[in-house]
């Protein structure tokens, strides 16, 4: 049998910190804060320690809707689905602001060679 028995554990905020506290526990809508930073806690202790997971983006035309649908594909082959019935003029938009601030990036990095990469700064000392 798993110990149920709980504990207190006491923790001090600054003002700034409780006032962000104060707000995230209405927006969440906890009653209080114990609640609100118990599953705050639990949420961050539960997490898997490796937040991403291998995949591509699909954007896929739906000719019935005329709109596309933008979905991810794991590499172990399972679909998700993240927005549907997208008009022509966002994924317009979107590859503009994508290609945008790619060419930005690679300004930043001076990068001016089609198939160079990022190269981190610490393997070059």
């Amino acid at each position: 049998m798993v110990n149920s028995r709980k504990r207190i554990v006491t923790i001090k905020f600054t003002d700034e910190e409780m006032n962000k506290l104060v707000k995230g526990k209405e927006r969440w809508h906890f009653e209080n804060n114990s609640d609100f930073i118990r599953s705050a806690t639990l949420e961050k202790l539960n997490a898997s320690p490796i937040s991403n997971i291998a995949g591509t983006n699909i954007i896929e035309y739906d000719s019935i809707n005329d709109s596309f649908i933008w979905k991810i594909r794991l590499d172990d082959g399972q679909e998700k689905i993240l927005l549907e019935r997208l008009p022509l003029d966002f994924i317009q938009d979107l590859s503009k602001s994508i290609n945008f601030e790619i060419n930005k990036r690679n300004e930043v990095l001076g990068k001016n060679k089609k198939h160079s990469v990022a190269v981190p700064k610490r393997l070059m000392k």
